[in-house]
Protein backbone atom coordinates (compact mmCIF):
# COMPACT_ATOMS: atom_id res chain seq x y z
CA UNK A 1 0.00 0.00 0.00
CA UNK A 2 1.37 3.38 -0.99
CA UNK A 3 1.08 6.29 1.40
CA UNK A 4 1.44 9.81 0.20
CA UNK A 5 3.74 11.92 2.30
CA UNK A 6 4.24 15.60 1.89
CA UNK A 7 7.76 16.91 2.02
CA UNK A 8 7.94 20.14 4.00
CA UNK A 9 8.52 23.20 1.81
CA UNK A 10 11.97 24.70 2.21
CA UNK A 11 12.16 28.49 2.12
CA UNK A 12 15.21 30.50 1.12
CA UNK A 13 16.43 33.25 3.44
CA UNK A 14 15.08 35.82 0.96
CA UNK A 15 11.64 34.14 1.00
CA UNK A 16 11.63 34.06 4.80
CA UNK A 17 12.41 37.77 4.97
CA UNK A 18 9.74 38.52 2.36
CA UNK A 19 7.12 36.52 4.29
CA UNK A 20 8.00 38.27 7.55
CA UNK A 21 7.97 41.68 5.89
CA UNK A 22 4.65 41.10 4.13
CA UNK A 23 3.06 39.74 7.31
CA UNK A 24 4.23 42.73 9.33
CA UNK A 25 2.90 45.03 6.59
CA UNK A 26 -0.57 43.56 7.06
CA UNK A 27 -0.85 40.50 4.81
CA UNK A 28 -2.83 37.66 6.38
CA UNK A 29 -1.37 34.17 6.80
CA UNK A 30 -4.03 32.94 4.37
CA UNK A 31 -2.89 35.41 1.71
CA UNK A 32 0.76 34.51 2.25
CA UNK A 33 -0.08 30.82 2.04
CA UNK A 34 -1.73 31.40 -1.32
CA UNK A 35 1.26 33.42 -2.56
CA UNK A 36 3.81 30.79 -1.52
CA UNK A 37 1.56 27.78 -2.30
CA UNK A 38 1.46 26.42 1.25
CA UNK A 39 -1.21 26.36 3.95
CA UNK A 40 -1.84 29.28 6.28
CA UNK A 41 -0.79 26.95 9.12
CA UNK A 42 2.61 26.46 7.46
CA UNK A 43 3.01 30.25 7.31
CA UNK A 44 1.98 30.60 10.97
CA UNK A 45 4.48 27.95 12.09
CA UNK A 46 7.20 29.55 10.00
CA UNK A 47 6.55 33.00 11.47
CA UNK A 48 6.47 31.66 15.03
CA UNK A 49 9.74 29.80 14.43
CA UNK A 50 11.24 33.11 13.29
CA UNK A 51 10.07 34.79 16.50
CA UNK A 52 7.27 36.82 14.91
CA UNK A 53 4.21 37.34 17.09
CA UNK A 54 1.08 36.08 15.39
CA UNK A 55 -2.03 38.22 15.79
CA UNK A 56 -5.47 36.69 15.83
CA UNK A 57 -6.73 38.08 12.56
CA UNK A 58 -5.10 40.59 10.26
CA UNK A 59 -8.28 40.63 8.17
CA UNK A 60 -10.39 41.56 11.18
CA UNK A 61 -7.96 44.30 12.17
CA UNK A 62 -8.42 45.90 8.72
CA UNK A 63 -12.22 46.00 8.95
CA UNK A 64 -14.18 49.16 9.45
CA UNK A 65 -16.09 47.77 12.43
CA UNK A 66 -18.72 50.54 12.53
CA UNK A 67 -19.49 50.01 8.83
CA UNK A 68 -19.69 46.21 9.26
CA UNK A 69 -22.13 46.56 12.17
CA UNK A 70 -24.18 49.21 10.34
CA UNK A 71 -24.47 47.05 7.21
CA UNK A 72 -25.44 44.01 9.27
CA UNK A 73 -28.09 45.97 11.15
CA UNK A 74 -29.38 47.31 7.79
CA UNK A 75 -30.08 43.73 6.70
CA UNK A 76 -26.98 42.76 4.74
CA UNK A 77 -25.88 39.15 5.21
CA UNK A 78 -22.44 38.28 6.53
CA UNK A 79 -21.60 36.90 3.07
CA UNK A 80 -22.55 40.19 1.39
CA UNK A 81 -20.50 42.18 3.90
CA UNK A 82 -17.55 39.81 3.50
CA UNK A 83 -17.60 40.32 -0.26
CA UNK A 84 -17.72 44.11 0.20
CA UNK A 85 -14.63 44.06 2.47
CA UNK A 86 -12.73 41.27 0.72
CA UNK A 87 -12.83 39.21 3.92
CA UNK A 88 -14.18 35.77 4.80
CA UNK A 89 -17.68 35.29 6.16
CA UNK A 90 -16.13 33.86 9.35
CA UNK A 91 -14.09 37.06 9.83
CA UNK A 92 -17.26 39.17 9.58
CA UNK A 93 -19.16 36.92 12.00
CA UNK A 94 -16.29 37.00 14.50
CA UNK A 95 -16.13 40.79 14.28
CA UNK A 96 -19.86 41.02 14.98
CA UNK A 97 -19.67 38.56 17.89
CA UNK A 98 -16.68 40.40 19.36
CA UNK A 99 -18.81 43.56 19.45
CA UNK A 100 -21.83 41.94 21.08
CA UNK A 101 -23.99 41.76 17.98
CA UNK A 102 -26.53 38.89 17.97
CA UNK A 103 -25.97 36.73 14.92
CA UNK A 104 -29.10 36.26 12.82
CA UNK A 105 -30.24 32.96 11.42
CA UNK A 106 -31.11 32.81 7.75
CA UNK A 107 -34.77 32.91 8.81
CA UNK A 108 -34.28 36.37 10.34
CA UNK A 109 -33.83 37.95 6.90
CA UNK A 110 -36.81 39.21 4.97
CA UNK A 111 -37.33 37.39 1.69
CA UNK A 112 -36.71 39.91 -1.06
Amino acid sequence: MNHLTQTPREFSEAELQEIISLYQAGKATRELGEMFKVSKNTISRLLKKQGVEITRSKAQARLNTKKVISMYEDGYTSAQIAKQFGASRQTILQCLKDHGIKIKSRWDYEQK
